[in-house]
């Protein structure tokens, strides 16, 4: 059975909602890229899981760019995670910790960037998530009171979307048994 990347997260959330205040899927922060996993720890640190299901996925992270505050140059997410490895003072974005989450074996430790950590989802029946390479602590404030509203509003938001596009899948489909 193929992995895809909404099983891995739906796996991760069930083994790891105790240990995180948040767990959202595919999270967009006006201060950072969109996250695959973004959780917010018990101390109040985001902590950021990219979910990987093939090669190309892999390297295609590497390219992603973005303008911060919408203005100056655009920046790479992982030349901006190297950057924050070396910090001295935390920055007021970004994930305190990064790690790659995929199918064992997809990414070997070799390749693995020093600001990353590893997990694999285990081939066995029961499918776990492994820790391979414990992530590293970046320099990171932790997620401030408007960090935290921000996640709300973009709940909030989800939520009434999620709603209206389930109300017109039910009306269709009542539509259809007339």
């Amino acid at each position: 059975m193929a992995l895809s990347a909404g099983y891995i997260a739906e796996k991760f959330q069930r083994q790891f909602r105790s240990r995180y205040d948040v767990i959202s899927p595919n999270f967009y922060s006006e201060n950072w890229f969109e996250a695959d996993l973004f959780c917010v720890s018990r101390a109040g640190h985001f902590h950021e899981f990219e979910i990987k299901i093939s090669r190309s996925d892999y390297l295609a992270d590497f390219k992603k760019a973005r303008r911060f505050q919408f203005q100056g140059p655009m920046k790479k997410k992982h030349v901006v995670l190297a950057e924050m490895q070396k910090q001295k003072t935390p920055l007021y974005y970004g994930p305190r910790c990064f790690s790659f989450v995929c199918p064992e074996g997809l990414i070997s430790v070799d390749e693995l960037p020093a600001y990353a950590g590893l997990r694999y989802v285990s081939p066995d029946k029961r499918r776990r998530i492994i820790t391979v390479v414990k992530a590293p602590t970046l320099k990171a404030a932790p997620v401030t009171r408007h960090g935290v509203q921000s996640v709300m509003t973009s709940f909030y938001h989800r939520y009434w979307r999620l709603r209206e596009k389930l109300r017109k899948e039910l009306a269709r489909g009542a539509r259809k048994k007339k």
